[in-house]
């Protein structure tokens, strides 16, 4: 019995000694201590996992594990790295707002000309300032359905007068480019292109070497119906994030006129599309027109236009179907952002704008209410009229509260 008794004993003694000796093998894990900007949760004796705050992302090991028999783990600590939330576009922050990272967290700050805690921000502008005329967009000189001379603009057709009476010509005496195009949205507001607007060292052109002419179609007589304005001074508004020497995005531009333009049958403001119009008629295959005095035969990039190739002298149009994102950058070596850009066309391009067409509306009309709505300005192309390139329009509905922002701002009250 006393020997049942010591075995016994003998046996609860090897079996504590075995588990101190598990603990100390279990303890060569050294001090576990938890990362800065972490957690460390233990799972089992032997198991332990390291986890991040929320903002901050685990670098290194993701457990520690000690088991009997294994060699220490390694001293080797994982560590909590901070995520940059605006450049990995995990934020939450408005389209019209600025995002800013910090340790940990991100704050959105709404732009100028926005309200709002960053996360929804709205225009400081009534968005239906811009558009309380309810003339915008309505044709009254319909054009004569007999007519059926063909031209090439490239593949246009001429226009009548009155049938585009949003059209603006714009001339600039001793700038690079001195026609182009731009389009009447209020009656002492044209908006057209940033790029076309500068000179030598990314300056702009003065004001006072600008006329800006209404009404015009047949630009080489007078027809009686034009209206011509100068810029005010202070008039050129370039999209602050334009630059002609680094990008082709933010393409956009209004003037000021130093007078309003008398409404008739001649001269008329467009409407300007909504988002909910743009996301319906920015899809591909719808059909849009154009319109512009640009040249008339094709051009190959990088050659210029021979002394035979003039501007035309009567406005002409073209009608383009939209093409999709995916033409659009797929057939261009130049940079393409859907967000700011349209692209329209065919892969012959048999039709498109060109030299001269700078600022040209792309424009489409609403089958219900019969009014026209802006959906670009023509900005670039490859050349114009070369199989298998597309031609290149800001796209409108995402300025929208840019123009009329601007101007309200700029509006003598």
């Amino acid at each position: 019995m006393n020997e049942m008794k010591t075995f016994a004993l003998f046996c609860l003694f090897m079996v504590i000694l075995w588990n101190n000796r598990l603990e100390a093998k279990v303890s060569r894990c050294g001090k576990l201590d938890r990362p800065l900007n972490g957690k460390l949760h233990k799972i089992t004796k032997s198991r332990y996992r390291y986890t991040c705050n929320t903002g901050f992302k685990l670098v290194g090991v993701t457990e520690r594990r000690c088991k009997v028999g294994r060699k220490r783990w390694t001293n080797k600590k994982p560590r909590c790295q901070d995520i940059d939330e605006c450049k990995s576009k995990r934020h939450s922050c408005s389209q019209y707002a600025d995002c800013i990272n910090g340790i940990g967290s991100f704050d959105c700050i709404c732009r100028p000309g926005y309200t709002g805690d960053g996360h929804v921000c709205t225009s400081e502008v009534n968005l239906q300032y811009l558009l309380d005329d309810d003339s915008c967009g309505i044709v009254t000189k319909q054009p004569n359905d007999t007519r059926k001379r063909i031209r090439r603009i490239i593949g246009g057709q001429y226009s009548q007068p009155g049938e585009w009476p949003w059209m603006a010509l714009i001339t600039v005496n001793g700038g690079p480019v001195t026609l182009f195009s731009g389009v009447l949205i209020k009656p002492g507001w044209v908006l057209t292109i940033a790029s076309l607007l500068h000179v030598d060292n990314d300056q702009l052109v003065k004001e006072e070497d600008i006329i800006v002419s209404l009404g015009e179609n047949d630009r080489n007589k007078p027809e009686n119906e034009e209206q011509q304005f100068r810029v005010r001074p202070g008039g050129i508004i370039v999209h602050e994030r334009y630059s002609r020497m680094k990008s082709t995005r933010h393409d956009i531009a209004l003037l000021r006129l130093e007078g309003k333009a008398e409404v008739t049958d001649y001269v008329n403001t467009i409407c300007l599309v909504n988002k909910r119009e743009a996301r319906k008629y920015e899809r591909g295959r719808h059909m849009a027109t154009v319109s512009g005095w640009g040249i008339t035969e094709p051009i190959k990039l990088g050659i210029p236009p021979s002394k035979r190739q003039h501007y035309s002298g009567v406005l002409q149009h073209i009608t383009l179907p939209i093409a999709g994102p995916y033409k659009c950058k797929t057939y261009t070596s130049y940079e393409y952002h859907k967000k700011y850009m349209l692209c329209a066309g065919t892969m012959d391009n048999a039709a498109a704008p060109c030299i001269g067409d700078g600022g040209s509306p792309l424009t489409i009309q609403d089958p219900v209410t019969k009014r026209w709505l802006l959906l670009g300005l023509f900005s670039w192309s490859e050349g114009c009229g070369q199989p298998s390139k597309f031609s290149y329009y800001t796209r409108i509905a995402k300025y929208r509260t840019w123009i009329d922002s601007k101007i309200y701002s700029n509006t003598d009250s």
